[in-house]
């Protein structure tokens, strides 16, 4: 996963074509161990597998970085795991992949990986849902309602809802247009947009004294 992990190659543009390629389908085979399985995922996060999986995400091929992410998401599944992503920043880097220009097959599937595992991290915890908002989460997550994919949107709406659990990150999502993105939603023909777009208006709506359900 790491470049420099594989040393003594010379610095040409076929080696470089090479190692993207070699992290890629080392991306893959972590994705293959982490998938469904508590005890692999224990594994990778305990030798350090997961800072080098979000370093793929901050610059790597296409490629790498959906096979990074999905390897990501299933190891998110762990509460400890949780907190070693969040611990080794990941978040940024989820929000520039969650920020990426939709408009082709590659694009729409990062976005709404890096806004599903971004549901996964902030569910239940305020201080992610906190530290989210603060590195700039909350307008691409907007942007996504309106533009990405049904897929990304859907998760895009998840992730706002739980972000709106946490009172002062309210005025923020309604100040970058959240209401206005979320509003159409609710006759979205996508099964559970219009759930997802209900709660999200609903988690908005709260007063700051008022408990979350």
């Amino acid at each position: 996963l790491a470049k420099d992990a594989i040393v003594g190659l010379a610095p040409t543009a076929e080696n470089a074509k090479m190692l993207k390629r070699v992290q890629a389908q080392a991306a893959r085979a972590m994705l293959g161990l982490a998938a469904d399985n508590a005890t692999t995922q224990g594994l990778i996060a305990k030798t350090d597998g997961i800072p080098p999986l979000i370093t793929l995400i901050k610059k790597s091929s296409p490629e790498a970085q959906q096979h990074a992410a999905c390897a990501l998401w299933h190891l998110a599944s762990q509460g400890e795991n949780r907190t070693i992503i969040v611990e080794a920043g990941g978040i940024k880097p989820l929000i520039s992949m969650l920020a990426a220009h939709a408009g082709d097959s590659y694009d729409d599937v990062h976005n709404e990986l890096a806004a599903v595992i971004l549901v996964r991290l902030s569910r239940g915890n305020a201080d992610v849902a906190v530290e989210i908002a603060e590195k700039g989460g909350v307008i691409p997550l907007v942007k996504r309602l309106a533009e990405g994919s049904r897929g990304s949107c859907q998760q895009a709406a998840s992730c706002l809802t739980e972000l709106a659990l946490v009172s002062r990150n309210r005025d923020i999502i309604a100040n970058a247009g959240g209401i206005d993105a979320t509003t159409p939603l609710l006759c979205s023909p996508s099964v559970g947009t219009p759930e997802v777009a209900a709660r999200l208006l609903a988690h908005l709506a709260l007063s700051d004294t008022h408990p979350a359900h």
